[in-house]
């Protein structure tokens, strides 16, 4: 137990020199400084501890004759492969092969705004921060994904230092200024003055403009091998397809004049033709085959009519209004009952006026197989006067005043006769015809053809009617001395000839039962003078003429 004791005491007493040597040691090095001269005539370096303390070397410091550090501080510049000192970087590297800085999988970054034209830009340069100065105005804005230029009154030139547009584009004569192309390039849309040559893909579509000397431009499309003509703008602001002469804002002109080409084709979303303008100028609507200048396949829709040159509607002419006819079935008739017709009148006094202009017939009907003229009785039951389509008329009068007439002509207008001037004016027998004629003519209808036989014999003369034969009797006239055919009818009366048709029995058929009117000369009983009588129509006499 005393042993141990002993120990613990030499212990403790042996520590005690210990640490009391230390204090001393540390004591005299704290008052320890370098000499003042590099030995032999001047201070040591301090050598570079591997701890974290903060050393400073006052002069230049070279790692394997490669990496240098001049100075310190805001002064200090470390140049890589170079030991200068150029004021405008604190970091110079000399370029190897053909990189100066390679950060492999790094990134070398910087928050300063490049300022020289060697200047390294980062991301945010490119984006958003200044171009070759310092003022606080951007060249390009990016926004999501679009980029625009951060100024409207700007000039942007491509191809030329020196825009004058907002956008300026310049080439050489080789290739367009802008060319539009697909991902596979195999169509294209160029604009250009010229052509770069022909073009060996037919796909490719070029429109070119040309500046003309007098202001005027042009579009041509080229096709591969030719320049062709598509629009055309003139200085006076009118629009040419397929001429260079516009006379109007829009001039389209065909490829010749003919029929079988078009000059303007407007089609629906179905590809059929709803407006069509053939190169002769025959238009078409729904048509591509219009045969007259205009040709609509379908129906028109118009106004009423209010001039005299504006097209009328079937509204129009069928109920509207103011139509003037109205056409039902097979009938035709005026719109009003109370309306009055005229023709060459304005005034028209009657329902229907007839006002003919010289030399212009009043009224002309020409006779089918039925009676051409027709005039009834106010009940529309029975004739007042009627012309048959063989020229028999027939009159029915009222007692009081019979069917009159203030003169009386023969065909050719001659030898009238007034009845109203009693017998005196009544013309005389004057001679018989050279030919003989059945009752009806030789089968020539109408007393107009006997009043010529007997012109032809003794001009100016006639037929002679029964009267005229009395009258020649009763003033001791000459008679004829054969039997000769004569008028049942006053003179210029052109009826079926010696009335035939007209005299016809009740029964039987056949011109043995037709009757005309004569004069019989043959029977000496009825001498001098002869008697009036009927002759079966096929009895052959000739014609007394009176004159």
């Amino acid at each position: 137990m005393t042993a141990n004791k002993s120990q613990v005491r030499f212990l403790f007493t042996l520590l005690a020199v210990v640490w009391g040597f230390l204090v001393a040691t540390n004591a005299l090095l704290a008052a320890w400084s370098n000499p003042t001269a590099t030995p032999p005539g001047s201070n040591p370096e301090p050598f570079i501890s591997t701890n974290n303390t903060s050393q400073t070397k006052a002069g230049v410091l070279t790692i394997a004759n490669n990496f240098y550090v001049n100075g310190s501080g805001t002064t200090g510049k470390v140049g890589i492969g170079t030991t200068t000192t150029d004021d405008s970087a604190r970091l110079m590297v000399a370029p190897y092969a053909n990189a100066s800085i390679d950060a492999g999988n790094g990134f070398i970054r910087t928050n300063y705004h490049a300022v020289d034209g060697t200047d390294v830009v980062n991301k945010n340069y490119l984006e958003s921060t200044l171009g070759a100065s310092l003022d606080p105005v951007k060249y390009w804005i990016l926004s999501g994904t679009k980029l625009y230029a951060s100024s409207t009154s700007w000039q942007v030139g491509i191809g030329t230092t020196n825009p004058s547009s907002k956008l300026e584009i310049v080439a050489d004569n080789t290739y367009a200024p802008v060319k539009i192309s697909r991902t596979n390039n195999s169509k294209q849309i160029g604009i250009s003055y010229y052509p770069a040559g022909a073009l060996s893909n037919t796909n490719k579509a070029w429109i070119m403009g040309v500046e003309e000397n007098s202001n005027n431009f042009s579009f041509y499309n080229w096709n591969g091998t030719a320049i062709n003509d598509v629009l055309y703008l003139t200085n006076t602001n009118n629009i040419g397809i397929g001429t260079t002469s516009p006379t109007s804002k829009l001039t389209i002109a065909g490829s010749g004049i003919t029929s079988t080409t078009s000059a303007l084709n407007i089609q629906n979303s179905s590809g059929s033709s709803i407006l069509f303008v053939r190169n002769d100028g025959f238009v078409g609507i729904g048509t591509t085959s219009p045969t007259a200048p205009l040709y609509i396949n379908g129906n028109a829709i118009a106004d009423t009519p209010t001039m005299p040159n504006h097209l009328a509607t079937k509204s129009y002419v069928d109920t509207a209004a103011q139509s003037l006819w109205i056409n039902n079935g097979n009938y035709l008739y005026a719109s009003s009952t109370s309306w009055r017709v005229g023709i060459g009148t304005t005034s028209p006094i009657a329902a229907l006026h007839i006002y003919p202009k010289t030399n212009i017939e009043g009224l002309r009907i020409v006779s089918s197989n039925y009676s051409p003229l027709v005039i009834r009785n106010t009940a529309d039951t029975g004739d007042l006067f009627r012309v048959t389509q063989t020229g028999d008329v027939t009159a029915v009068t009222s007692s009081a005043t019979k069917m009159r007439s203030d003169q009386y002509c023969d065909a050719s207008g001659n030898n009238c006769f007034n009845p109203s001037s009693g017998s005196g004016s009544v013309s005389y027998f004057a001679t018989v015809t050279s030919a003989t004629y059945n009752g009806s003519n030789n089968g020539t209808p109408g007393y107009a053809y006997a009043h010529e036989r007997c012109h032809a014999q003794l001009a100016g003369s006639h037929v002679c009617s029964a009267e005229e034969m009395l009258n020649t009797i009763r003033d001791n006239q000459p008679m004829p001395t054969v039997d000769v055919w004569i008028l049942n009818g006053p003179p210029g009366y052109t009826a079926m000839a010696n009335d035939c048709d007209g005299r016809r029995s009740a029964v039987g058929s056949g011109t043995n039962v037709a009757y005309s009117a004569g004069w019989q000369m043959s029977d000496s009983n009825y001498l001098p003078h002869g008697r009036g009588l009927l002759y079966t129509c096929e009895k052959s006499m000739k014609f007394a003429c009176c004159k």
